[in-house]
């Protein structure tokens, strides 16, 4: 593979810059380019680091170039809708160059990337945002590339970075190609089916061990004579992305529990949600993630879509027993009839976390709920989770960003889909005009379509989290565009 500033033969350097304050952001340096090889810098950081009038800043701008998103000009005319089509073509990536020695991992397709500090394709955003794209060629392209990482890596990673290759997001890639084939009214194609099923193999990987009696291998964990899957990052190490906010969690534990940290960190990187209450032992306390030790029920759901939508691609009745094995596991362990909602499974504390997320409604959303369960969710949702800018993704304040007050696109358009599923018409379409009327007015204060929202109080900004909020942005255009023309169908 080539060489990138990640490798350990420049470790040193990229310590020291990350170690450094230069950037507000861990991330900017890991996607900067290199201006020339890397052995030559690194040869020249470590003769010269050590002199009296050595700047690390100028010797980084000097030799790393960083690339940048810019959003263009917002005119007193735009509408979102307007602004959104401007995006598109600042979103498109198209890597017709190779990536030289940065991060980066070049894709044979165009694609689009979220924007702001994300300019490289994201797994589960994707999806969020095929919803708001009209060009087929557009979708089509994105999911073989996805295909392509498949086939070069045995999984999607969360994003195509070099950093990221230890981990993927949660599994849409299933629910992409049935998205691709209701638009074009053609079955899913024999690769992509046989990636699809390689991607399943990855999240299996270590069911031999399972059967012969070990309780926890990768994303398996043995439960009730059967198998769920939680999130999981085998890479023991400090995210490079957020390697300084890493090191300094790390430092507050003992050295040989750091470790352990990492893997939690990282694995709710995986879920998507980074960071939230749902994965904590202590609400305040990022420290006490515990991602690995839960089983999450918008990734068991997801699971089960994938299993069923394998074999009735393909007919083998594998992919059907994995799939009822799994349905039935989950109704078991991650609905909690005292809630009247599905919830997460904390193995170890070997109950149901009891805490109100967003992700009950993704049972919803695949259609494995029953329909005394939706009405519980749908109640729950109604009661507890709407507010004025749409759904909240929890009850919990922590300041964590996958957190009240916030609302994400992603969520609202679960919760809107499996309420529909479900005949809950009048809530999803609350749901949708209330995050709809929100963006708008969010755009007409600041011109900008950002990555998360306050919902509780839409007159203040969405926070919380590793980094200011960012504004492009890739899901949210997909998912309003979507609701758009699910609340005007006639425009």
């Amino acid at each position: 593979m080539t060489p990138t500033i990640l490798d350990p033969d420049f470790f040193p350097l990229f310590h020291a810059v990350q170690q450094s304050g230069i950037f507000s952001d861990s991330k900017t340096f890991c996607d900067m380019q290199p201006r020339r090889p890397l052995t030559q810098i690194y040869r020249d950081f470590s003769e010269n680091h050590t002199a009296r009038n050595f700047d690390l800043e100028a010797f980084v701008l000097e030799n790393f170039e960083k690339v940048s998103i810019s959003a263009p000009k917002v005119q007193p005319s735009d509408t979102p809708e307007s602004h959104i089509h401007k995006l598109w073509p600042l979103l498109r990536r198209q890597d017709t160059d190779m990536a030289g020695e940065s991060t980066r991992i070049p894709l044979p397709h165009p694609y689009i990337v979220p924007g702001g500090r994300f300019g490289e394709i994201y797994y589960w955003d994707s999806f969020f945002t095929f919803q708001g794209l009209t060009d087929i060629s557009d979708i089509r392209g994105m999911v073989d590339n996805f295909t392509w990482l498949i086939q070069q890596y045995g999984h999607i990673p969360n994003g195509n970075r070099t950093y990221f290759l230890s981990r993927s997001q949660p599994p849409f890639f299933g629910l992409m190609l049935d998205h691709l084939s209701q638009r074009t009214g053609e079955k899913p194609s024999e690769e992509s089916i046989a990636a699809l099923e390689t991607e399943m193999q990855f999240w299996c990987r270590g069911e031999d061990r399972i059967q012969a009696g070990e309780s926890m291998f990768e994303h398996l964990i043995a439960i009730d004579g059967g198998m769920m899957f939680r999130y999981f990052d085998s890479d023991p190490r400090p995210r490079p992305e957020s390697y300084a906010e890493d090191v300094a969690l790390a430092e507050q534990f003992p050295p040989e529990t750091r470790t352990a940290v990492f893997h939690h960190l990282r694995a709710a990187c995986e879920s998507g949600w980074d960071f939230s209450s749902r994965w904590m032992l202590d609400t305040r306390d990022l420290g006490s993630t515990h991602c690995g030790h839960i089983l999450p029920c918008d990734l068991n759901a997801l699971m089960v879509f994938n299993f069923d939508f394998l074999y009735r691609h393909t007919g083998n009745p594998a992919w059907r027993q994995k799939k009822q094995a799994l349905q039935e596991l989950s109704m078991k362990w991650l609905w909690s009839e005292a809630d009247g909602f599905f919830c997460d499974y904390d193995l170890i504390r070997q109950r149901s976390t009891g805490k109100a997320t967003a992700a009950m409604l993704f049972p919803l959303f695949v259609g494995i709920a029953s329909k005394e369960q939706a009405a519980g969710v749908a109640a729950f949702t109604e009661a507890q989770l709407l507010q004025a800018g749409g759904i909240v993704t929890t009850l919990d304040g922590s300041g964590q960003q996958w957190d009240w007050p916030n609302g994400w696109a992603p969520l609202q358009f679960v919760a809107v889909k499996g309420l529909l599923h479900y005949g809950f018409e009048p809530l999803a379409h609350t749901i949708a005009a209330r995050w709809v009327q929100m963006v708008e007015t969010v755009f007409a204060r600041t011109g900008k379509m950002m990555e998360k929202y306050n919902v509780v109080n839409p007159e203040a900004p969405g926070g919380g989290g590793e980094y200011p909020n960012q504004d492009g942005f890739g899901w949210t255009n997909g998912v309003y565009l979507a609701f758009k023309q699910l609340l005007n169908p006639e425009r």
